[in-house]
């Protein structure tokens, strides 16, 4: 499975999920989806493996694309995740959507 494949198709994951990616991350980076452990982390055989965190399902839903995931197209929604993914923060270009979403523009 892709990184593109998993952001694609969020809407049918569980939001208990986390989902790991090898790095470069990009549309075509392996990636699964992963239950954390009981203290939060991830199995050691993933990193092993040459698997990083990405991010949680749940946080990607409701603090990443929250309300706004109607505006992006399906390569926008992955920029977006991606760029929180790398910066802990949104793109420019998404705060500037929002605005404009938000003045009716």
């Amino acid at each position: 499975m892709t990184l593109g494949q998993i952001i694609g198709d969020l809407d049918s994951v569980a939001s208990d999920l986390c989902i790991v990616a090898r790095r470069p991350w990009n549309t075509d980076a392996n990636a699964m989806l992963v239950r954390p452990d009981d203290s939060g982390r991830l199995p050691e055989h993933l990193k092993e493996a040459g698997y990083d965190y990405f991010l949680e399902v749940d946080i990607i839903r409701d603090e990443v694309l929250g309300e706004r995931s109607h505006l992006l197209n399906s390569a926008q929604r992955f920029a977006v995740v991606l760029y929180y993914a790398e910066h802990d923060a949104w793109p420019e270009w998404f705060h500037e959507l929002c605005q404009a979403s938000d003045r009716g523009a």
